[in-house]
């Protein structure tokens, strides 16, 4: 993408000077901190990134409010991927539940990348809990499971299994004199029931992936 060095806007590659202040633009396949993205997020630090995605903070411009941005990473950004990952947005946009992350947004950045903006949870991952303070205490243990089984009630009653439940994926929030609280993260490999015609299902996986995470994935998914 192009952006401006005085407005810090960003472009498609085919703009050569910023239509706001004729600023000369420069080339970057980076999404540095500042940048605004569509015209209406500002990318403020980079939170995480993995193989098929990366997550900024970022300020929602007109609202001032802080969400997380997942942008798809440029070499996956072909059809297939780019089906998928639209299917990721709709239904977990469709989710409505206090335990599972909000969907906002689904837009594109001026290279055109396809992105997901969604709440920005303030917290710790289940994992670095563990890692951190050791095993639970059966009564912590107990909330945390039944939070996370109310989520995943929510999705099925939608017709969508997660495939991917593991402690990274598990955010406990920080609030600070509230009872304990958190959210489910990342829909992003989920199988769709269509409830109106058994034994129809979409997914966002290609057909005949075995996806998930080894260690905690179902003896069925494993097999296939």
């Amino acid at each position: 993408m192009k952006y401006c060095d005085t407005c810090s806007t960003a472009y498609p590659t085919d703009f050569n000077v910023c239509p706001r202040d004729n600023t000369p633009l420069r080339a970057s396949s980076e999404i540095m901190e500042g940048l605004i993205i569509a015209k209406k997020y500002c990318i403020l630090e980079k939170i995480g990134a993995g193989g098929m995605a990366t997550v900024y903070r970022a300020r929602h411009l007109a609202f001032n409010e802080i969400r997380a941005i997942k942008v798809v990473n440029q070499r996956l950004a072909d059809e297939n991927f780019l089906k998928r990952f639209k299917g990721e947005a709709i239904i977990t946009r469709k989710l409505q539940h206090p335990n599972a992350v909000r969907v906002d947004d689904f837009d594109f950045t001026e290279d055109g990348r396809p992105f997901i903006v969604m709440e920005y949870v303030e917290g710790e991952s289940l994992r670095k809990i563990l890692k951190t303070q050791g095993p639970l205490g059966a009564d912590r243990a107990l909330r945390i499971a039944r939070q996370v089984a109310e989520a995943l009630k929510a999705a099925h009653a939608l017709g969508i299994i997660h495939r991917d439940i593991k402690p990274d994926n598990i955010f406990l929030l920080n609030q600070s004199g509230v009872r304990l609280h958190l959210r489910v993260l990342d829909f992003g490999i989920a199988r769709i029931y269509r409830r109106d015609e058994p034994g129809q299902h979409e997914t966002l996986t290609r057909p005949g992936a075995v996806l998930g995470t080894p260690r905690y994935m179902s003896p069925e998914q494993l097999a296939g």
